[in-house]
């Protein structure tokens, strides 16, 4: 997989659980602890050492800035 994407198997699945950790993030309003079981992590801590590493945030955080940017725009 790395050959014909650059990306290893872990990175493709870090990829997608953080995408699937968004959409939920924005389209429910799921408890982050749910979301992080949802998506394939055992431990919430854990997905959020992740979530903060890729996004520079909490989940929650990014949740509440973000759907304060589309209720503004709207």
């Amino acid at each position: 997989m790395r050959r014909k994407t650059g990306k290893t198997v872990n990175d493709w699945i870090f990829e997608r659980r953080m995408l699937a950790a968004r959409a939920f993030l924005l389209e429910t309003n799921q408890p982050v602890n749910q979301i992080a079981c949802a998506i394939g992590y055992q431990y919430e801590g854990y997905f959020f050492r992740q979530f903060r590493q890729f996004h520079g945030t909490t989940p929650q955080a990014w949740r509440n800035t973000q759907r304060s940017n589309v209720s503004v725009n709207h």
